[in-house]
This record gives structure tokens, C-alpha cells and sequence, in this order.
């Protein structure tokens, strides 16, 4: 894996990336860490894409983790700053020769699951196809359910060891996931555990019926975090799912 960073909106992003020794131009998936991740949280499935013929790249949110270099503090970090994150990333690999620009996907888990579809519903012309394990749909539900007037929000929380601010939530607040859902056109795999205790599987369920062309995958008694064994069957079948988009 190579380091560089990302300079756009401002501020810096940290990403990683895998090169191929080809002569063709190799497919690339794009990954979105969870809450708090950060790039290295998909370094196993990557090492088996690269097995495929599969380059990859994964980024580092700014401010969305406790092991983020960026500088960008984690108060101003939103759902929002990490979707212009995801986009700088795919205008990164648009310019990289070594890779297909017609053969972009992007694969998010958890809260990078819903930026995911921030990031493929704004620039769907330029992805090839969308993967998305156990996307935590739920957070607007939740924060808005845990804050049920804007004046209820403090400028500070601190939540799994990550310090949020104000904007985080209202930011949030108006969005209409599966209204948005709705407007991906992309082919779409979803991968969720039925013992989810984080996002229930429910809106998974849901998303697999509003995307236009999406296919659920179900981990039985998997839950926020598969086990070794449904990690590498995941793998698999999002190798599967890439080659079968090609």
C-alpha cells in the first residue's frame, strides 16, 4: 500500500492505495470506513481484491477518527465533509493513468456506508457499481429520535471516544435517506448480519427494496462486525459482484 493525501475543500484527507502490475487499466474499489475507522479497518478484503486483479484505495475521513493525521478537527466533522472527502478521492482515481475511470466502484461500511450513497448518488454517472456492509441508514433516525428539537443538541458530545460538534447532527436533520436511496440507479450489493445491534437489519431490508437495483446478502447471526469466517465469505462474493460489473 502507497500513502499520499488529498488536498481539497480546505483541508487534507489521508488515503491509501494498491497498484497493480499490469499493462492494462485496472478496476478500482474505493473504500469508506465506519465511524471512528480508519483507512486500514479493509485491509484484508483489499489484499484479496489485489489477488483478483482489483486495485484499491481507502481513506482516512478528516476528523472522523481518533487516528486521523489530517488536522481537521473532529467537532467540524460531518456527513457532509466526509461525502467531499469520498468525491476528492473519486476525482483522484479519474486521473490515475493505472486505473479504469469507467470501472470506479465504491464500497462503504457503516456510517461509510451511508456517505457512500451520499458520494454515488451525487456523481452516479462516474461509478460503475456500489457496495455497502451493514450501512448504518439508522443514524438520522437516531440522532434525530435522541434530539427531537435542534435547541436539544449541544455544541459538543463526545461519542465512541470521538469528539462531535454541533453541526454533526443538524446537519442531518432534514435529510431524507431512502428519498435519496431511491435516486441511485448504480447496481448496489448489501451485506448485513441478522444480529446487528447497531443498525438492525430492518433498513437494509428497506434500502434492498428502494434502490432501484440493489441485492441484499444476509449473514445469519453476523452481526456490527462479521466474524473471520463471513469476513472472507463477504470478500468473496464482493470480488464476485466487481467482476461481474466489469
Amino acid at each position: 500500500m502507497k500513502n499520499e493525501t488529498l488536498l481539497h475543500n480546505g483541508r487534507r484527507t489521508d488515503f491509501s492505495y494498491s497498484v497493480l502490475d499490469a499493462t492494462e487499466k485496472a478496476p478500482v474499489v474505493l473504500f469508506a470506513h465506519g465511524y471512528n475507522g480508519c483507512m486500514t479497518d479493509f485491509d484484508e478484503t483489499r489484499k484479496r481484491l489485489i489477488e483478483n486483479g482489483i486495485a484499491s484505495a481507502a481513506l482516512t475521513f478528516s476528523g472522523g477518527s481518533t487516528r486521523d493525521l489530517s488536522g481537521f478537527p473532529s467537532t467540524a466533522m460531518t456527513l457532509h465533509t466526509e461525502k467531499e472527502d469520498l468525491l476528492a478521492l473519486i476525482e483522484w482515481a479519474e486521473k490515475q493513468e493505472w486505473i479504469n475511470k469507467d470501472r470506479i466502484f465504491i464500497f462503504g461500511g457503516s456510517m461509510g456506508g451511508l456517505v457512500a450513497c451520499l458520494a454515488a448518488e451525487a456523481v452516479q454517472e462516474k461509478i460503475r457499481a456500489l457496495g455497502l456492509l451493514y450501512p448504518a441508514l439508522c443514524i438520522v433516525d437516531d440522532w434525530n429520535e435522541r434530539f427531537k428539537n435542534e435547541s436539544d443538541i449541544p455544541d459538543e458530545m463526545m461519542f465512541w471516544n470521538l469528539l462531535l460538534g454541533k453541526d454533526f447532527f443538524v446537519s442531518m436533520r432534514n435529510m431524507n435517506v431512502y428519498e435519496l436511496l431511491s435516486n441511485i440507479r448504480l447496481n448496489t450489493i448489501i451485506f448485513h448480519g441478522t444480529n446487528d445491534p447497531i443498525v438492525p437489519i430492518a433498513y437494509s431490508e428497506k434500502a434492498e427494496k428502494t434502490l432501484p437495483r440493489a441485492r441484499l446478502m444476509v449473514f445469519q447471526n453476523e452481526g456490527h462486525g462479521f466474524s473471520e469466517k463471513a469476513s472472507k465469505k463477504m470478500d468473496s462474493m464482493l470480488v464476485e459482484f466487481v467482476k461481474e460489473n466489469l
